[in-house]
């Protein structure tokens, strides 16, 4: 009976020195990020989806500010180099599409850092290098305009959409710049289902090609287009309550999703801040807030508008694995040549 008392007493004993040990260096973390005041974020996503993470960060992070720049990927990453090669590093965090930031990493311009809070995440979507650390998604599939869609002729796979009915009333955001529009070509090049025969059929359908998704969406809504390839749930799940007559649908033969990640660039001047922001972007408040401004949140438990198990039936796109990312030049020529001969 004392044997067993003993260890139990033990036991508590070093759990209790295991939660003051790590509220101590919790302690620590926190005053050097408040001693250094500032984060340094360049993002891709847009000030929507941004603003209400930073706010609710300086919020619960009293005395550190962070200054965020927006912008494209290339842009952003070529500021950082340039920063880089000046010996004047003023970036901390950069965030953007996981393939993009990935290959910014292995180029040398992140630093690996593994975030405790990953630990609550499907390590599906945790990148194992440590150069990059996901916060939310995107997932893609068909969305229909349901004024001149009914329920009964809507298209419920990818493979329906070589239909000539369809021809001239299809839209994409442009493939040749990357984003979703080259997600979606590589998803159906490297599907064993559909693959080139399928893209080539795909390539007389007159499909317009729109500079950005947004673009795409608005020319959907108008009704100037009855299909939206390869557009996103959240956002056809934010229109639909203001009147947006517009539908996402998952096809049959596999949505997809892509992956917004987080990385700690290389000789930051402000680390521990930089570490801290990270941390709460995973956190749960952080994943509530990311939540709320229509993003898919990837962290378990936290719920979405998306409902309760979205990616259910998604595949990772091609493009954010380490494969894809060593095809991309050849998937690159046979987009050229399937469609912009």
């Amino acid at each position: 009976m004392n044997g067993k008392f003993i260890a139990a007493s033990l036991f508590i004993l070093l759990w209790v020195c295991v939660i003051v040990s790590t509220s101590v260096i919790g302690a620590e973390a926190d005053a050097k990020a408040r001693a250094e005041g500032r984060v340094v974020l360049y993002s891709c996503p847009g000030r929507e989806n941004v603003e209400p993470v930073v706010r609710e960060f300086e919020r619960q992070h009293a005395g550190i500010k962070v200054q965020v720049s927006y912008g494209k990927g290339s842009q952003l990453q070529e500021k950082i180099r340039s920063e880089g090669r000046a010996g004047r590093p003023m970036t901390d965090v950069h965030s953007c599409g996981w393939n993009g930031l990935y290959q910014f990493g292995l180029e040398g311009y992140l630093e690996k850092y593994q975030s405790p809070q990953q630990n609550t995440f499907d390590p599906a979507t945790v990148d194992k290098s440590g150069l990059t650390l996901s916060h939310s998604a995107h997932i893609y599939g068909l969305v229909i305009n349901t004024r001149w869609v009914g329920a009964e002729e809507s298209p419920r796979s990818w493979s329906e959409l070589a239909d000539p009915k369809w021809k001239g009333k299809l839209a994409i955001q442009d493939p040749r710049p990357g984003g979703g529009g080259f997600s979606w070509f590589v998803q159906m090049l490297t599907d064993a289902n559909l693959g080139e025969n399928y893209l080539r059929k795909m390539a007389q359908q007159k499909i317009f090609f729109g500079r950005t998704n947004d673009l795409v969406h608005s020319l959907l809504a108008r009704g100037e287009y009855f299909v939206h390839i390869a557009g996103t749930e959240e956002r056809a799940t934010a229109e639909a309550p203001r009147s947006a007559p517009v539908k996402f649908l998952k096809p049959r033969d596999g949505a997809f999703y892509t992956r917004i990640g987080l990385g700690l660039v290389k000789n930051a001047p402000h680390p521990n801040a930089a570490k801290l922001y990270i941390d709460f972007a995973l956190s749960e408040a952080g994943q509530k807030t990311v939540a709320d401004t229509g993003y898919l949140p990837l962290r378990k438990g936290v719920p979405s508008v998306l409902g309760p198990d979205p990616l259910q039936g998604a595949k990772l796109a091609v493009l954010q694995t380490e494969e894809g990312i060593k095809r991309e030049p050849e998937f690159a020529k046979k987009l050229k040549e399937i469609f912009f001969q």
